[in-house]
């Protein structure tokens, strides 16, 4: 009897520290892949779209490495010419899906939520 009282209140909070720990190495995996990706990018020299090319590998190769799939990544515009010069800020964004399996458990929780992350680093190569 004081076992299934317990099971059913500490069976929650062990589903909930699971999925939390999912979603705290998703965000940074994301966080180190964007990272990595703004550094290569901003140490690059050459075009805007080699740059991007570079860095775009490199995030897509930390990522699959570890499982990801459905990732997105955002760099800024290669035609404007105006941002990519030496000490200009570079933004890379990636963006990952997380699907929840406690959201099909718990009607009240989302199935999906998208976890984002974004590194900046000045451009040290013109």
């Amino acid at each position: 009897m004081e076992f299934a009282l317990v099971v059913v209140l500490l069976l929650p909070l062990l589903l909930a520290i699971v999925e939390f720990g999912r979603a705290w190495f998703t965000l940074q995996a994301i966080l180190s892949a964007a990272r990595e990706g703004a550094r290569v990018c901003a140490m690059a020299s050459g075009e805007p779209a080699d740059r991007i090319e570079l860095a775009r590998g490199r995030v897509d190769d930390m990522l699959t490495e570890l499982g990801f799939e459905d990732f997105e990544i955002d760099f800024p515009d290669p035609e404007m010419p105006s941002i990519w010069g030496l000490g200009e800020p570079l933004r890379v964004v990636v963006r990952q899906p997380f699907v929840s399996h406690a959201g099909s458990l718990v009607p009240a929780l989302p199935n999906e939520i998208e976890l984002k992350g974004s590194a900046v680093f000045n451009q040290e190569m013109p």
